[in-house]
């Protein structure tokens, strides 16, 4: 059943497969006006708005290319949104990554699960900000995990208290750096800095919530564990085949990976939240990795100095990109 969306705007990254495909089923099938697919290419872009309109049966879907791990082509790319009379009113921050077992880092020197996830968002938000391209009342949501909040096995997040105090003097947003960078002496391994990107991400949306104009929210919502989507593409092939055997057929008989309909509905729910949840991290009860949502009130995701210090290595990781003061 269509509802009336009638005059809304939405942009979603990484909309041509998975989660942000998904997402955009829902919005389409809500009566959305306008849903902008952000995709890395133009072709990916076109080829997801034809599935997209034979799924749904309508076309209210426009395209454009945004690679999130290219600071300076996302920049570009809200210049083009700016050109076409673009306004904003919700932001699904969907796209990323899952590196391999070998160190890949974006043209501008940051591993790319950091430049994926959070980087290029950040560029992202800050440009559609400083050009005034959201809405009052905007709703901005990125996309988190519940491996942020340090309880899912082999996913373990790095300590930045006490990686800064060992290594740089308590100086918490140049470990934010180091990590960022993959630089001595962080140590790398996959799925732990997968989950310590993702609570780079609740960290930073607290951050945010602090400095956006009233009545525009952040929210980080994890999507649960989800099958269906292409978290494992940059693994070795038996870990490819590992994950997507248990993601498909085992996962689902212990209740612990859902859809990507129902988990992307995630992020569609949290755009019409109310503004008290603004800043906050949301994910599956702790111990779960689907089912009810609840807010995160995990010490390490709270901690403010952590979500200053990420705000402060972002904003240099990015070159630069904060929000201009008011005149």
């Amino acid at each position: 059943l269509m509802t009336t969306n009638n005059g809304k705007t939405a942009l979603i990254t990484g909309a041509n497969s998975g989660l942000g495909f998904e997402a955009a089923v829902h919005l389409a099938s809500q009566g959305w006006e306008r849903v902008i697919l952000a995709c890395r290419t133009e072709q990916k872009a076109k080829t997801a708005r034809a599935e997209l309109v034979q799924r749904v049966g309508r076309d209210p879907f426009e395209e454009i290319a945004i690679d999130v791990s290219d600071n300076k082509g996302v920049a570009r790319a809200v210049e083009q949104l700016g050109e076409r009379g673009i306004k904003i009113d919700h932001l699904v921050l969907n796209a990323g990554l899952v590196s391999g077992s070998t160190v890949n880092r974006s043209v501008d020197g940051v591993e790319l699960t950091m430049a994926a996830s959070l980087v290029g968002h950040h560029v992202l938000t800050i440009e559609l900000l400083n050009a005034k391209l959201l809405r009052d009342q905007a709703r901005i949501v990125i996309a988190g995990s519940e491996a942020a909040r340090d309880d899912v096995p082999m996913m373990g997040v790095t300590d930045l208290a006490a990686f800064a105090d060992t290594h740089h003097g308590g100086d918490r947003a140049k470990a934010v750096l180091k990590i960022s960078r993959v630089e001595a002496p962080y140590e790398f391994s996959a799925m732990p800095h997968y989950a310590t990107v993702k609570s780079f991400v609740a960290h930073w949306a607290g951050s945010l919530s602090r400095r956006l104009p009233t009545g525009t929210t952040v929210t980080a919502v994890s999507p649960g564990s989800t099958r269906g989507t292409s978290m494992a593409k940059n693994q070795s092939f038996f870990m490819r085949f590992m994950m997507n055997f248990m993601m498909r057929f085992i996962a689902p008989l212990f209740g612990v990976a859902a859809s990507a309909k129902t988990a992307s509905k995630r992020y569609v729910d949290a755009l019409g939240w109310a503004p008290d949840r603004n800043g906050k991290f949301y994910a599956s009860v702790p111990g779960k990795m689907t089912g009810k949502v609840v807010e995160q009130t995990n010490a390490h995701i709270l901690d403010r100095k952590n979500q200053d210090a990420v705000w402060q290595a972002v904003v240099e990781l990015s070159g630069g990109a904060d929000l201009h003061k008011p005149a």
